[in-house]
């Protein structure tokens, strides 16, 4: 499913006939492509599988895709390559911001520690974290479509430039595209711009 049809950036940009059709098409694969790099994120929601680095006593983790309508599992990997899939009850989730929680009621109960290999209490004094680890997080969700007009409108934004750069006059220095404006005659252009249109869907709000 595309974020954004020909269809629809043609009613958007006001073009009737069918010669630019491929075109059209092949600016769209584009746009989208860059957006899901620079963000990491896939926007059209379905159940994904992803895996987090996570650093000295982290205690949120900040999902790639977000709304988020459940969490089927996390799962820590362990140093032995085995695996240990957390109790649904010692974390919790933000399902609007995509943010995942060590929930802090799980004080007094268990937890796996990498460095041993195995079940350690939690002890008075010590507040429980994600343990630190490359890539030692796999956590299965379900994420809504997080597909808004605003985004729908960066990406045709981002099309427009694309459109214009083929006919522009190469003797141009910079050019603009809505209310943004970015650098022509050099290589990066349409990424600079395609960090101040899509930044803002990226975790964080930053690229």
């Amino acid at each position: 499913m595309a974020i954004i049809t020909t269809a629809e950036y043609k009613t958007y940009a006001g073009i009737s006939g069918s010669g630019d059709d491929t075109f059209i098409g092949v600016c769209i694969g584009a746009a989208t492509a860059a957006l899901q790099r620079l963000t990491g994120r896939t926007f059209e929601g379905g159940t994904l599988t992803e895996k987090y680095s996570i650093g000295p006593d982290q205690r949120s983790i900040q999902l790639r895709n977000w709304p988020v309508t459940s969490v089927t599992s996390v799962t820590q990997l362990l140093v032995s390559a085995d695996t240990y899939v957390l109790d649904s009850d010692v974390y919790t989730f933000d399902a609007t911001r995509g943010i995942l929680y060590f929930y802090n009621e799980a004080w007094g109960r268990w937890f796996v520690d990498s460095q041993y290999d195995r079940l350690q209490p939690y002890y008075a004094g010590y507040r429980p974290a994600f343990e630190p680890g490359t890539f030692n997080y796999s956590i299965v969700y379900v994420a809504g479509s997080a597909v808004t007009d605003d985004l729908k409108y960066a990406l045709y934004q981002y099309v427009d430039a694309m459109f214009a750069a083929r006919r522009r006059d190469p003797a141009l220095q910079s050019q603009s595209i809505g209310q943004y404006s970015y650098t022509l005659g050099k290589t990066g252009g349409l990424t600079e711009l395609a960090g101040m249109l899509f930044g803002p869907f990226a975790p964080g709000g930053v690229v």
